[in-house]
């Protein structure tokens, strides 16, 4: 029995050794194309759809704003992010919104709640802050703070800062300011931010008052001078007679 002409062009048993290594490369690229096709097609059929937020007129952002930045929401309430961005959500509203490396005040300015000068507040506080700690170990300050009262570096305008304001109202200044901030702390903010806004305020004002005191004792170190002996004194006394 003869073969037909299609088994005889399929019939490698006479083919030479560089025809069969040249069919071979051509059948695994075939395979390699099915392979990768099938995989394609799993994958999309393994996508989950996109939750998307429908949208609200109290929302925090623009509608369309998490999903341009890739946030699925599945559900009204919670927090949730990508790569590169957050929401937190609360009954169907977006309360708050931001960027991974953007603190809340930035997002918070943004919105309109506290004003631009904020932000130079903030600068002033983070560039005081780090020039203390480069130089005073965080565990050693006392509840008063240090530095002489005649000083004006960043590190002293820091300690006097700390005679000012409490110590819970820094660390909430820290929590807004921080550009990193963790999700509890977000949604601490969110469920009442007031307080966090107190403090940043009380701690504007103090820099502030620092600031116009520095001045006046550039215009004037004597007449300074004079006046922080006479409230040391006093404050002795008042020590003394307790």
């Amino acid at each position: 029995m003869t073969d037909t002409p299609a088994e005889a062009e399929n019939d490698w048993t006479q083919a030479k050794k560089k025809d069969l290594l040249k069919q071979l490369r051509l059948t695994l690229a075939e395979n390699r194309q099915l392979k990768q096709s099938v995989e394609r097609l799993m994958r999309k059929q393994g996508q989950a759809a996109t939750a998307r937020h429908p949208g609200h007129a109290d929302d925090f952002v623009p509608c369309g704003w998490p999903e341009q930045h890739g946030i699925a929401i599945p559900r009204a309430d919670g927090y949730f992010q990508s790569g590169t961005a957050w929401v937190r959500i609360l009954h169907g509203v977006i309360t708050h919104a931001g960027f991974k490396n953007q603190s809340i005040l930035a997002s918070l300015i943004e919105k309109g709640v506290l004003d631009d000068g904020s932000q130079t507040h903030a600068s002033i506080y983070a560039d005081w802050r780090a020039a203390f700690y480069a130089v005073t170990e965080a565990a050693r300050y006392s509840n008063v703070g240090t530095g002489d009262p005649e000083a004006w570096s960043k590190e002293d305008r820091f300690a006097k800062l700390l005679e000012k304001i409490d110590r819970k109202d820094l660390r909430l200044v820290d929590i807004l300011v921080s550009s990193h901030p963790t999700e509890k702390q977000v949604i601490g903010v969110c469920a009442n931010r007031e307080p966090f806004l107190d403090a940043f305020r009380r701690m504007a004002d103090a820099i502030n008052t620092i600031n116009r005191d520095a001045d006046e004792y550039r215009q004037n170190p004597n007449a300074w001078s004079e006046a922080n002996r006479e409230m040391r004194q006093k404050k002795r006394e008042g020590i003394n007679a307790a």
